[in-house]
């Protein structure tokens, strides 16, 4: 009876850790991508990669550009950003972002307002 009991108990505290887990998660998003270019102009190739992540409306990114000839870190930034949902399908994202060069010295400090409209 004993560990019935328990293991019932067991159970029960698995299967909610395991459904708070998911509810924790659902808002949780990481997102990966990559633009790979060739300047005519500067006669380089560039690959801006991006990860980021968000949850519960606040984002935070970082966007390393790469020389792909050199294998050089040319730039970087940090982006920090919380989605405002206006009404149904209008939102704006007050954001930060932090520039970088390529031996991560301060560059630019943006300040902005990003607005969404979803149809």
């Amino acid at each position: 009876m004993k560990k019935t009991v328990v293991s019932a108990i067991a159970g029960v505290a698995l299967f909610s850790g395991a459904a708070m887990a998911q509810e924790i998660a659902k808002p949780f998003s990481v997102d990966l991508s990559a633009d790979t270019y060739y300047n005519v102009d500067t006669e380089q190739a560039i690959a801006e990669l991006s990860a980021g992540a968000s949850a519960m409306n606040f984002s935070v990114s970082w966007n390393p550009d790469i020389d792909i000839e050199e294998v050089d870190l040319i730039g970087s930034d940090i982006t920090i950003g919380y989605s405002l949902n206006l009404v149904k399908n209008i939102s704006i994202t007050p954001y930060g972002t932090l520039e970088f060069d390529g031996d991560f010295n301060t560059g630019d400090t943006i300040v902005g307002v990003k607005s969404s409209f979803s149809f």
